[in-house]
């Protein structure tokens, strides 16, 4: 087997003499931060990257339990709206494959900014692309799963800078897509875009063709939505009692993507724009990147080099977020784009370079396998429940994802089940 190319540091980072070309003007005083995660069998790597120092990029925080054993762990992770926190889903890469553990098994957390100080929480929530949810503050939604036996879906609303869940709320059906709206949380639930209180009162916002997808609340209490009909989407915004259309694409050629303070962005290349709220803007990038939180840049992908190289220009953008292979850490390959500019960057990570100062809170134990462990049960097998006595699974049915095409961005580790 041919040894391994190392890390090249330098490539960690714009380089100094190309960001004026390559990064949008202004970039020494813009606040933009991105967001990559890629995992391996040592755990979930969370990367940012800052403009002003040229997107170099470091690791916030490695997201694993002590004494499951796994090839890879996978994950989802957003920014809050506030850029203070990031909040993420993980969970070993084959609970994608157990009904049981994808409804209701993935570890949750709230990583501080500043320092990397993880506080993971006790409530284990559905391994589906909308989780995490975050808001336009710093509130978070997360979900857990519908299951046969209970069919209800429950709705959980997350104070991050106390990182605790502080409302939870249980409904019928499957129910999904949840962000925080105004005090309570807005959400999928069959054709409709549905409220929900903090009492658990649920008010349909609006009819919709389908599932929505791509909820998305502004910093006017406005929802920018997508639903698709047949090979096409349209992505619709609610704001007080009114809908309308902003934008129609082909299916895959638009995602709807929450930006910092409140902005969003219609990712893509839409064939009709309408007249756009303030919070709104289109900005013309990769439609399978997840996007910075101010829009400057694009992450199209982010792997350990261990992937196999994708069909891409550059062999380094494997068009997957958050896959890969091996068994110990490897230098991670990040592709993104600067639609400003559409210069092209590649970025070698070496995980272990930058870390944040307490890096090792990530792997400290989630407070409910904590409690099994004192039990006396063992969490060593990671195809095991977590914790014994709680019932969940997935319908047999086909459950609601969101239908457009994605080989990378948010869609970190494919966790759409494919058992």
């Amino acid at each position: 087997m041919p040894r391994a190319r190392a890390v090249d540091d330098s490539r960690s980072s714009v380089k100094a003499d190309a960001r004026d070309s390559s990064l949008l003007a202004g970039w020494r005083t813009s606040d933009d931060v991105a967001l990559a995660t890629a995992g391996d069998s040592t755990g979930l790597h969370l990367l940012l990257a800052e403009a002003r120092n040229g997107y170099q990029w470091r690791t916030l925080a490695t997201l694993s339990e002590p004494g499951m054993d796994t090839d890879q762990w996978i994950g989802n992770a957003c920014l809050t709206g506030t850029a203070d926190r990031v909040v993420a889903v993980y969970a070993p890469r084959h609970f994608t494959n157990r009904p049981a553990l994808f409804a209701r098994g993935g570890f949750a957390a709230v990583i501080d900014v500043r320092d990397g100080t993880v506080t993971k929480l006790k409530e284990q929530v559905a391994l589906a692309y909308f989780n995490p949810g975050c808001g336009a503050g710093d509130a978070v939604a997360l979900t857990q799963g519908a299951d046969d036996e209970h069919r209800t879906s429950r709705l959980l609303r997350v104070d991050t800078p106390r990182g605790k869940v502080t409302a939870a709320t249980v409904l019928p059906g499957d129910v999904g897509s949840a962000v925080p709206y105004r005090n309570g949380l807005v959400a999928a639930k069959g054709g409709a875009l549905v409220s929900i209180s903090p009492t658990g009162s649920v008010k349909t916002l609006a009819k919709t063709a389908g599932v929505p997808f791509d909820l998305r609340v502004d910093g006017q209490n406005g929802i920018t939505f997508a639903e698709l009909a047949g090979q096409r989407m349209t992505v619709r915004y609610y704001h007080d009692g009114d809908t309308r259309t902003l934008a129609t694409a082909d299916l895959g050629g638009l995602s709807v993507q929450a930006g910092r303070g409140g902005k969003v962005f219609l990712v893509g290349e839409p064939d009709e724009v309408r007249a756009l709220p303030g919070d709104v803007k289109v900005v013309n990038g990769p439609t399978g990147g997840t996007i910075s939180n101010r829009g400057e840049l694009v992450v199209k992908s982010a792997a350990r080099r261990g992937l196999r190289s994708g069909p891409r220009t550059d062999p380094r953008d494997t068009g997957i977020s958050g896959v890969s292979t091996g068994a110990a850490t490897e230098p991670i390959d990040v592709a993104a784009q600067v639609p400003a500019t559409k210069a092209e960057l590649s970025f070698e990570v070496a995980v272990e370079a930058r870390t944040a100062a307490e890096i090792d809170t990530g792997a400290t134990m989630n407070p409910r396998l904590a409690k099994v462990t004192r039990q006396g049960l063992s969490t060593t097998a990671a195809d095991s429940p977590v914790y014994p006595g709680h019932t969940c699974s997935v319908r047999s049915t086909t459950r609601p994802y969101r239908p457009a095409s994605r080989t990378g961005g948010r869609w970190s580790g494919q966790w759409i089940n494919s058992s």
